[in-house]
């Protein structure tokens, strides 16, 4: 909005299945959701993928149940992954050849920003995308 009004901060949460099309399903509903939203068709396969490769290392790294939240909030994209594992994602650095190990490295490559926050009982990772505004 270019007349300075303020956008509504706009939030969908899903609690994933336990098995792995869980993965899919995370990457079909939040494409599903970003083109409700109206995000440019162009960055939506990247937060998509984004979003793939932190639900993916959560079903590999930490423990269930995993959550997938999506923060829309004016021109910055927010998706969210909180699972029950203590431990920080670590980032890896696997051999050209290798067929796992870069999930992080795109994260990091695609989005804007990401992290990780501890909480008592969960943790989350993120990452934070800019979306142009009209």
């Amino acid at each position: 909005m270019g007349d300075g009004a303020v956008q509504p901060r706009r939030t969908v949460t899903r609690r994933l299945a336990r098995d792995q099309a869980a993965i899919v399903d995370a990457r079909r509903m939040v494409v599903e959701q970003l083109r409700d939203w109206g995000i440019a068709e162009e960055l939506i396969d990247e937060i998509a993928l984004t979003a793939h490769e932190l639900v993916a290392n959560a079903f590999v790294h930490a423990v269930p149940p995993v959550d997938l939240r999506i923060i829309h909030a004016g021109s910055e994209l927010i998706v969210e992954v909180d699972d029950r594992s203590p431990d920080r994602p670590q980032r890896r650095y696997s051999a050209p050849d290798a067929e796992h190990g870069r999930g992080l490295q795109v994260v990091e490559a695609l989005a804007t920003q990401w992290g990780s926050r501890l909480h008592p009982t969960t943790k989350t990772v993120w990452s934070s995308h800019d979306i142009p505004t009209e």
